[in-house]
């Protein structure tokens, strides 16, 4: 039975084979007590055996489909930019705490690891840089890649975030931490001007892929991970000034880990869009 339901599918999804091997599958659904469709041509339409059907039309549309998709992701690979932007952030945070001696991620931010005097600078920022590149590479090109995909509400928030990705990118390279616990000094207020201005802008950016996702034209997929998204930031911008020094660190992580897990799924979801 199996050598048939085989036949039958090389013969299905390989249509150029039909009128070859269209009289051998009639022998073997003789012999196996299957049966064998063909039209007035004698191209074949439906082959059942047993309890299974394999329709000519159903599975040719569904393997063209299938085709379709492999080549859109292939045209897609530029989108492998956002999850490889997640690793480097992840690197960046725990080899940084590596060679941070006395660096303690549950009390401590991770600004504290690229701070111009930390022994973990070496290390920390070039994997951030990278980090900073991927990230702006990747949503700018979420950006053109879903301009009339999705709806104006959610390009909108899409445009907010690429400027959230730049403000990230350029203006921690431009203004780290001089020293680790962010003390006085023009340098530090402004990376803390910085991180306003990229927590609001994340926010702003996932509020509007959020309500887009429920309007006509959106990306339902896209609006779950940016509401998560903004759920986890909102409690980290909120956490970070409630709970105790203790548990900062993590807290902290909350926001930051939000914006750069909805850039891994951007990504991903734009790899994966049109292989549906």
């Amino acid at each position: 039975m199996i050598p048939v339901r085989i036949l039958a599918r090389s013969i299905i999804c390989q249509p150029d084979w039909q009128f070859i091997l269209v009289g051998i599958l009639k022998r073997w659904a003789a012999l196996f007590d299957d049966a064998i469709y063909l039209n007035r041509n004698g191209r074949l339409l439906k082959y059942r055996s047993g309890s299974c059907e394999y329709e000519w039309q159903t599975l040719r549309a569904r393997t063209r489909r299938n085709q379709m998709g492999k080549r859109l992701s292939r045209k897609n690979l530029w989108f492998i930019s956002g999850p490889l932007a997640f690793v480097f952030y992840v690197l960046h945070d725990l080899l940084g705490s590596l060679h941070y001696p006395g660096y303690n991620p549950l009390t401590q931010a991770v600004s504290d690891l690229t701070a111009v005097s930390a022994p973990s600078r070496w290390i920390a920022q070039p994997l951030s840089s990278c980090y900073g590149f991927l990230s702006v590479f990747c949503s700018v090109l979420a950006c053109f890649y879903l301009f009339r995909k999705v709806n104006k509400t959610q390009w909108i928030g899409l445009l907010v975030f690429v400027f959230m990705t730049l403000s990230s990118a350029i203006g921690y390279a431009i203004f780290p931490l001089s020293e680790a616990g962010a003390p006085d000094g023009f340098q530090n207020k402004m990376h803390i001007v910085v991180t306003i201005l990229v927590v609001v802008s994340s926010i702003v950016s996932l509020i509007l892929i959020t309500v887009g996702s429920r309007m006509k034209s959106g990306d339902s997929a896209l609006g779950v991970a940016a509401l998560i998204a903004f759920l986890l930031m909102l409690a980290g911008a909120i956490g970070t000034n409630v709970v105790p020094a203790g548990v900062f660190g993590i807290v902290e992580r909350l926001s930051v880990y939000a914006a750069v897990g909805f850039t891994c799924f951007l990504g991903i979801r734009c790899m994966f869009k049109n292989v549906e």
